[in-house]
């Protein structure tokens, strides 16, 4: 994979999760359309960043069916088609996120390349 900003990495896994999701440009974060339980609102927006909530990433390797195995300091997330990251750092729920939402992004960048495979964007090789 090619060093892609978090922001990217973030819109790659949005595409692999297939979720709702919504861009602010302004302050570059991603938004994920929620339902609630109020007739009067039945969709709502949430911020949506698995590199920062746990709660997010988990969302996202349990939606992509992934594969975990989480050691102190380093996390292995493999996803579909044997996608493989692993990612090492003392704070190990960091690594988790970081191993899940790059698992993702991998996938995310497969389907961009299939949809968008007449035009090579740089982002395909």
């Amino acid at each position: 994979m090619t060093t892609e900003t978090n922001f990217e990495l973030i819109g790659l896994a949005a595409k692999a999760a297939v979720f709702p999701f919504t861009i602010d440009g302004q302050n570059g974060r991603w938004y994920q359309r929620v339902k609630t339980q109020w007739p009067d609102c039945p969709t709502q927006t949430k911020v949506w960043n698995p590199l920062e909530n746990d709660g997010d990433a988990l969302r996202l390797a349990v939606k992509l069916n992934m594969g975990i195995s989480i050691h102190s300091g380093q996390c292995d997330a493999v996803a579909q088609k044997g996608t493989l990251q692993t990612e090492k750092n003392a704070d190990t729920a960091y690594a988790t996120r970081l191993a899940i939402t790059k698992a993702a992004a991998e996938i995310g960048k497969t389907m961009l390349c299939a949809e968008d495979d007449k035009v090579k964007s740089g982002k395909c090789s």
